[in-house]
């Protein structure tokens, strides 16, 4: 336990808080991502075991949106991004949200470039992942088409 000025702090509790925090931001990137792509009407989520309650909470609010949702669960890091980039196709309905894990975190770079390559509308929950690919920091969605972010 830990002592702040309103009185005692536990840095359990934090986490606890944290965790909550990163499931309902995945409920709030689904939605976003429909209103900056209302044509699209897919959505895969790169989770990993650390990450399935946000992928439970996205999918939630995906099926109440009557989007499309499939969970694409990596296993055993360190992750082959580049395998499970190919298991995304080429569908022109799709889009990406990438969940948060600290396992993703070393190939932030490498999930943003193959975002790109593919011309996916991808959601990241941090913008450290578009700013380690060298573009522009101003909101969390990927354009497909010019491979930088849009302003929300």
């Amino acid at each position: 336990m830990l002592t702040s000025r309103s009185g005692t702090y536990s840095a359990g509790a934090d986490v606890a808080a944290q965790a909550a925090e990163l499931v309902r931001s995945a409920q709030k990137q689904v939605e976003l991502l429909t209103e900056a792509f209302p044509k699209r009407t897919k959505v895969v989520a790169l989770y990993d075991a650390l990450s399935a309650d946000q992928f439970m909470a996205a999918k939630r609010v995906a099926e109440v949106m009557k989007l499309e949702i499939r969970g694409l669960k990596l296993e055993n890091p360190p992750y082959d991004y580049d395998a499970a980039f190919r298991v995304l196709g080429q569908d022109p309905s799709l889009m990406l949200l990438v969940l948060s894990s600290p396992h993703f975190t070393p190939s932030q770079s490498r999930i943003a470039a193959l975002a790109i390559e593919q011309r996916l509308p991808t959601m990241f929950t941090f913008k450290n992942y578009v700013e380690a690919e060298g573009l522009c920091p101003m909101a969390w969605i990927l354009s497909p088409c010019t491979a930088e972010l849009l302003p929300l």
